[in-house]
């Protein structure tokens, strides 16, 4: 049995156990892997859907597959044999086509039985009652046209690693960072490119913000090393720079400082500059901070760019609370920004010494927040508006699309939610939706 962690259409996808598979099969691909690894998103056409045997609903890749529409599953009971994918009762070769219905996933002889995660969406109404706002996740200018359209008055995050996945940039991407890594000269063409692309893609988005009437905030890149690179990539680091697996978000800067705090903030003051959205109206998100010195030279490094972009000033800057250490120095963070950004999916983790690629009992991808989370979120809120009285908090992760929380998240001071644009609906009755 499979269980849906990101609802999509397949329609005669051919089952592909490798990437060459993928590049040599014609048509539709569903890639099945052991691990939820990102790879498969820098080919030419990437599959339409993606089953992994140890993958859980706050994996990345999952995350990924839900702000694309494409169908992600678990298999836990299954196993790649060669390229042989076997399940309980079925062995399925490369090449088998599958399509999804409603009893499953199946060829026409056999059908493979999926547990499909609820449909759940947030509404204007659920938000105010609890006294939050509602804001919206964006990839892309559709996902803030359908957030806006919905009810969301704004947007709470916009993951630069998001735009790069999405782009026939992410390859050279990855060659960038090889290069960072392992102290290789970085094609400064290549850096150009990546530039002008997120400027490009950025600006759309902020284009519609401004259009809208409403803020926005940028995340700095997060990636976890291990699910970009092929096998072989993983290897050469472990070999000469092993703690680079290991780094998240800013952490990643102390091994790629000219990618973190040059490249990609041009980018974004870049991005600024052609939309025309005021910079006081977009914050930059500094990811999995556990330190105060770690957010000083991105705030350095967005008043150099925005000079170099000549806007009229500099972009805010927010932190990412999503570790222990973290809420143990809210006050010096709320000190040196403007925003928070609660981070669920990486912080309840950590709190439960679990990975993100666990498959949890639920089948609801909205995460449920735990005691132990709600006290520390709790505590940083408390820590970060005794320090800085006019901070904003948002809350961003699966737990913002989970309507049980928002009592609770409304009693501890949180401002806003921000999930999916997808997982948005309008209040019924609401005049914008009875009018699409």
């Amino acid at each position: 049995m499979l269980v849906e962690l990101s609802a999509g259409h397949v329609t005669s996808a051919a089952v592909c156990t490798s990437l060459d598979q993928v590049r040599a099969t014609a048509g539709d691909t569903l890639l099945v892997q052991d691990l939820p690894l990102l790879t498969s998103f820098t080919l030419p056409k990437p599959p339409v859907a993606f089953v992994c045997r140890r993958i859980g609903p706050t994996s990345h890749l999952a995350v990924a597959a839900r702000s694309r529409g494409l169908f992600c599953a678990a298999a836990p009971e299954s196993r790649l044999d060669g390229d042989t994918w076997k399940l309980p009762h079925v062995e399925l070769p490369p090449g088998t086509r599958l399509s999804l219905s409603g009893t499953g996933l199946g060829d026409g002889r056999a059908v493979i039985p999926v547990r499909r995660a609820g449909e759940r969406r947030v509404t204007p109404g659920l938000c105010a009652t609890a006294g939050l706002e509602l804001f919206c996740n964006a990839d892309c200018a559709a996902d803030v046209v359908r957030g806006l359209h919905n009810g969301a008055h704004g947007v709470g995050s916009v993951r630069l690693e998001h735009i790069i996945l999405a782009s026939a940039q992410q390859a050279s991407f990855v060659d960038m960072v090889l290069s960072g890594v392992l102290d290789s000269p970085v094609d400064p063409l290549a850096s150009a490119r990546l530039v002008a692309h997120c400027a490009e893609r950025l600006a759309e988005i902020l284009s519609c913000c401004l259009a809208g009437g409403v803020a926005a905030t940028i995340r700095l890149l997060d990636i976890n090393p291990v699910e970009w690179l092929t096998s072989a990539q993983v290897y050469e680091i472990a070999v000469h720079r092993p703690a680079f697996l290991a780094a998240r978000g800013i952490a990643l800067a102390r091994f790629l400082p000219d990618l973190y705090f040059e490249t990609l903030t041009a980018a974004v003051c870049r991005a600024v500059a052609i939309s025309g959205l005021p910079p006081q109206q977009l914050t930059v998100i500094v990811p999995f901070v556990t330190a105060v010195e770690e957010i000083v030279p991105v705030r350095a490094a967005l008043r150099r760019q925005a000079r170099a972009a000549a806007l009229s000033g500099p972009p805010g800057l927010g932190v990412m609370i999503e570790t222990p250490e973290a809420v143990h120095v809210a006050d010096a963070l709320a000190a040196a920004a403007d925003c928070f950004i609660l981070g669920t999916n990486d912080l309840s983790a950590l709190v439960e010494r679990r990975g993100r690629d666990v498959l949890m009992d639920t089948l609801d991808v909205g995460l449920t927040l735990t005691d132990e989370v709600v006290t520390l979120l709790e505590r940083a809120v408390r820590r970060g508006r005794a320090s800085n009285a006019r901070l904003t908090v948002g809350i961003c992760g699966e737990a913002a699309r989970q309507s049980a929380n928002f009592a609770t998240l409304g009693r501890i001071g949180v401002d806003f939610v921000s999930p999916a644009a997808g997982a948005i609906a309008a209040d019924q009755g609401d005049d914008r939706h009875a009018s699409a």
